[in-house]
């Protein structure tokens, strides 16, 4: 009788482990029920760019910077099914997004910039961001819906591509970051801030210019 006793309670033992497992990986699995993916057209802004590129600058003023590229990222998942502890849950939206860093070595300092863009669920539009040393781009004006759990953008996309004249060239798609579009950050030196920078979808940084005039263009293009 004993020995029965013990063998059923090794069984329930077993079976709640079973189910505290059970309960706790489903505790552990999200789902997204809405998800934005970026399209061929939308990656075309990171062909330019691979880890460990560089890429020398010319200034105005007869000085050289170097560009390095140290960080290159796509998050654009597929499967709509995640993992999380209990308390971090994800919420029901996923919006694709994609980003490269670059480092610029110029006298005296090391500048740091980025270029961002996000495709968003509410409206399928690509939303884009950027940055050089302490200049920042605008963000695009937003409103929340909470039964969605997702933002939706209000107004024109601050942030517009446009042909431009560059060294000779009419270049499509480029980005001019400045005052129109762009603010200074918290920790920008007011004497040797960034004016201004352009992003071509097809070549990346482009040119940067400083406030005291000095601009600083593409070696190769």
């Amino acid at each position: 009788m004993l020995h029965e006793l013990r063998g059923f309670i090794d069984r329930l033992s077993r079976l709640v482990a079973v189910m505290l497992m059970t309960t706790a990986i489903a505790g552990c699995i999200g789902y997204y029920s809405e998800i934005s993916h970026l399209t061929d057209d939308d990656l075309e802004w990171y062909n330019a760019w691979e880890v460990g590129d560089t890429v020398l600058f010319d200034s105005t003023a007869g000085n050289v910077d170097t560009l390095v590229v140290v960080k290159k990222r796509l998050e654009d998942i597929r499967n709509p099914f995640y993992t999380h502890c209990v308390d971090n849950d994800r919420g029901p939206t996923y919006e694709a997004s994609a980003r490269y860093s670059y480092e610029i070595k110029h006298p005296g300092i090391v500048m740091e910039g980025s270029f961002r863009t996000i495709k968003l669920i509410c409206n399928d539009s690509l939303e884009i961001k950027g940055w050089l040393d302490g200049l920042f781009s605008k963000g695009w004006d937003y409103s929340y819906d909470y039964d969605r759990l997702v933002r939706v953008v209000e107004g024109d996309n601050p942030i517009k591509p446009r042909r431009i004249r560059f060294k000779g060239m009419d270049l499509e798609e480029c980005i001019v970051f400045d005052s129109c579009n762009s603010d200074y950050g918290r920790y920008s030196v007011a004497g040797d801030s960034i004016e201004s920078f352009i992003i071509s979808k097809r070549h990346g940084l482009i040119s940067y210019r400083f406030k005291n005039g000095e601009e600083y263009t593409r070696r190769d293009l």
